[in-house]
């Protein structure tokens, strides 16, 4: 194997690759990244066994070949090298590369790639295309809900539900929930849905690049899914089970709504979490004329309060919420202002934007009650 490639385009491919090579493993090879130089371009691949993340760039070859290279010193050598060309060559007897930029070289000793797990080819199923830069943004306002706790594995996913021309992204770790809806330009009308692991939604919002016009096409079979643009592959298992009724805890109607402006409630959410140092992070909201107004006290240390003028609509109402929540939710809200809807001292509260455009909410319930189903 001999080829050139230009260092920020190489840099790019195996950076994002990267993050689907195992850490630690009984099984060395897989932290490492297969390289293969065929037909005018350099594949370039990894994979935990959980999910696996595929990148196709061209590249100038001199004689074709493949090996696997430990993934941490190969991008710690092509982040350090100067902008410019780097030849890689490989002998294949030995597995050791030789990688060249400017007056800079490294011998790096890798494994043979007849040991690396063959590249996963998912059968004919069924497919759908979504933009990149909205695919992205329903990734970033739904999957913080997911649940960490392996306990019940099916809420450390996000549900991706199609239905008919529209698409559904909600996540849940029983305390809170993120909803987003969509409508789909490009769609077949297929029906289906499926649990995404939270990191594989992760990974891929910070592997698409919304700027771009291609849109993201998603292959669902045999258990698993598939995320696809021209150049980036990302294939991952699915989790099994049945997702909640989310439809169930989302409330029909509000006798509170309070209007007002997304960054000063984050801001004053935020100063008021300083002192919120119980187990639940409890913070007193009340809500009444024209006032929003926010109570924490910790015995110990002291008592905060904080109160925004807002437009409030119907009962004056008392209630409690885990701050790290309202936090977590308002920080992905883009919009200048937001509906909280509150239902009840015992009921969830719902943020959602003030507007059309766009269909989300983020549900949380009242520290004082039980938790989503």
């Amino acid at each position: 194997m001999h080829i050139q490639v230009d260092r920020k385009d190489f840099l790019e491919g195996i950076q994002i690759v990267q993050r689907a090579a195992a850490s630690s493993t009984n099984l060395p090879i897989l932290t490492g990244i297969y390289l293969a130089a065929k037909e005018g371009q350099l594949e370039l691949r990894a994979t935990d066994n959980d999910i696996g993340i595929e990148y196709f760039l061209p590249v100038q070859i001199r004689e074709e070949g493949e090996i696997v290279l430990p993934a941490r010193y190969l991008v710690e050598i092509a982040r350090r090298f100067k902008p410019g060309e780097i030849k890689l060559q490989v002998a294949q007897d030995t597995y050791t590369a030789l990688l060249e930029s400017g007056r800079s070289s490294f011998e790096l000793l890798g494994f043979s790639p007849d040991n690396y797990p063959e590249r996963v080819t998912l059968g004919q199923g069924k497919a759908w295309q979504v933009e990149q830069s909205l695919l992205r943004d329903m990734i970033r306002q739904t999957a913080f809900a997911a649940s960490h706790d392996n306990m019940r594995p099916i809420l450390t996913g996000v549900l991706m539900n199609f239905t008919g021309d529209k698409l559904e992204l909600v996540a849940t770790d029983s305390h809170r929930l993120a909803f987003y809806r969509t409508v789909l330009p490009r769609t077949g009308g297929e029906e289906a849905s499926m649990v995404v692991p939270r990191r594989t939604m992760e990974e891929l919002a910070r592997i698409i690049q919304g700027g771009e016009e291609e849109p993201v096409t998603i292959q669902m079979t045999g258990g698993q899914v598939c995320f696809s643009t021209e150049r980036v592959r990302l294939i991952s298992r699915l989790i099994e089970g049945k997702f909640i009724d989310y439809r169930q805890v989302l409330p029909k109607e509000y006798k509170t709504r309070v209007r007002l402006e997304t960054g000063e409630f984050l801001a004053a959410v935020e100063r008021a979490a300083i002192l919120t140092q119980d187990r639940a992070n409890s913070l007193r909201i009340e809500v009444g004329d024209g006032l929003i107004r926010l109570f924490a006290n910790t015995p110990e240390v002291g008592k905060v309060e904080e109160e925004i003028q807002a437009e409030v609509t119907g009962e004056d109402t008392s209630i409690s919420f885990n701050s790290r929540y309202l936090i977590e939710a308002l920080r992905t809200v883009e919009e200048a202002e937001i509906f909280f809807d509150i239902t009840g001292s015992v009921s969830p509260g719902i943020i959602r934007p003030v507007g059309e455009e766009k269909d989300y909410l983020h549900l949380i319930m009242p520290v004082t009650t039980r938790a989503v189903p």
